[in-house]
């Protein structure tokens, strides 16, 4: 600490200015954080759980478990497991001439498919678009192949992480629930037809949009992207205009500050996990602001 308060002594005044301002910015944001964690902990706590049939329109919690919709199938990129949901990334160490190596990410993506949670009383389509996710299917490892991964190496030169919901987990949801009248099965399925064949008709905009290696053509893969999203524009579109069925929706939540959680760990586990980022962020704001106020006390400024 003698060498740190010395080495502080030798500090031009805006370098400490812009030292003890920085700290500052941590401290404040390591508490914004702390109570943050503490009121999602408390609204998980305190909201009372709804079966999906008889939902109120609105901000709800669902306990249920997740179900892939039919049609083409949701895999997850870097493992090719089945799933409902997926975010993964990549990442591959650099280091130049006389530079300290540091991870660069050089793909990543999250799945915005649509899937269903059940709880025995009915089926809740749900969005997963802007979703803070927390699941317990999450592998890392390493690898000196870019994609696919190939065999794990401690010490390969690339980086994977993902992250999946898969079919038959526990889910836990907390969100905005939404029925969309005349959204039955078969008018949704019509009516995502129709509009694929709108995209297909115009090939250039269908290839600028969905063709991500730049082949010249939409492969597979790329065909999956453009059905989902065609689902989700077709969900969306009902959003905005009322029709006589009913198809139950849970999304993200129109107003900032509610927030959309969704979760393959009980209510229980997840109020105890933000508590505990709660005493994390509370320990950091005592730490730096101890910090701040030694620095100024070496060195007034």
């Amino acid at each position: 600490m003698a060498a740190f308060a010395a080495w502080l002594q030798t500090l031009p005044p805006w370098q400490f200015q812009v030292l003890i301002a920085a700290a500052a910015v941590v401290t404040l944001t390591a508490l914004w954080l702390g109570v943050r964690k503490l009121r999602l902990a408390r609204l998980i706590e305190d909201t009372q759980t709804a079966r999906v049939r008889s939902a109120p329109q609105g901000f709800v919690e669902l306990e249920g478990r997740a179900v892939m919709l039919e049609g083409e199938p949701v895999i997850a990129p870097l493992s090719g497991r089945y799933c409902v949901w997926y975010r993964y990334r990549v990442e591959e160490w650099r280091q130049g001439f006389r530079q300290r190596g540091h991870w660069r990410v050089v793909e990543a993506g999250e799945s915005e498919a649509l899937f269903a949670l059940e709880d025995g009383s009915g089926r809740c389509i749900v969005d997963p678009a802007g979703a803070q996710v927390v699941t317990h299917h999450e592998d890392n490892w390493r690898s000196d192949e870019r994609l696919p991964p190939g065999h794990h190496d401690p010490f390969g030169t690339y980086r994977y992480r993902e992250s999946r919901l898969e079919a038959d987990d526990p889910l836990y949801a907390l969100g905005w629930f939404q029925t969309l009248r005349g959204a039955g099965d078969d008018s949704l399925k019509a009516e995502t037809a129709r509009l694929l064949r709108r995209w297909k008709a115009d090939r250039a905009a269908l290839l600028q949009r969905f063709d991500i290696n730049r082949d010249g053509k939409i492969d597979p893969k790329e065909w999956q992207l453009v059905r989902k999203q065609a689902e989700q524009t077709v969900l969306r579109q009902r959003l905005q205009r009322e029709t006589p069925d009913a198809v139950n929706l849970l999304r993200q939540p129109p107003r900032r500050g509610q927030p959309y959680v969704l979760s393959s760990y009980p209510q229980a586990h997840l109020s105890r996990r933000y508590r505990w980022q709660v005493w994390g962020g509370l320990l950091a704001f005592v730490l730096l602001a101890a910090f701040i106020a030694w620095c100024l006390q070496q060195r007034p400024v």
